[in-house]
């Protein structure tokens, strides 16, 4: 399969970069690194070299059913629609428009994932001193 490629610097109304007014200290920026720092671009270096039709990068993937949980939309279809009409949801997928059925199918087998983040973002918290608790529970699973 290809990676479908995507280009986060792409011009879009004028001169001036689409996604420039998003401020610098908004949650969706801090998904955005968090994502990239965590998982490096291999993540999809298996696929990139099988044939077929080309397939949405599991990071942009991730962002975007990341973001979504924290929005709290869990509607494959819902989330389809925010990423073709809202701001914050095409700077997460980079421009590219994955359908419900991707979302839904990178939901099924890569949900792991969240969970995977989720501990993640509280270590980060933890060991940024941005929190002092000594254990957390949460309810439900990051789907």
């Amino acid at each position: 399969m290809v990676l479908v490629k995507s280009n986060i610097e792409q011009k879009e109304w004028g001169l001036v970069n689409q996604f420039d007014d998003i401020p610098e200290d908004h949650i969706v920026r801090f998904v955005d690194c968090f994502v990239d720092e965590f998982f490096d671009d291999s993540i999809d270096d298996d696929l990139d070299k099988k044939p077929g039709r080309a397939i949405f990068p599991k990071k942009i993937l991730l962002k975007i059913v990341v973001y979504g949980r924290i929005d709290r939309v869990n509607s494959t279809e819902v989330l389809e629609d925010m990423v073709k009409n809202h701001h914050h949801y095409q700077f997460l997928a980079e421009c590219l428009k994955p359908s419900a059925r991707t979302i839904r199918r990178f939901k099924e087998e890569y949900g792991y994932l969240c969970g995977v983040i989720m501990e993640s973002t509280l270590k980060y918290a933890k060991n940024k001193n941005l929190t002092d608790f000594n254990h957390m529970t949460i309810d439900g699973y990051c789907y």
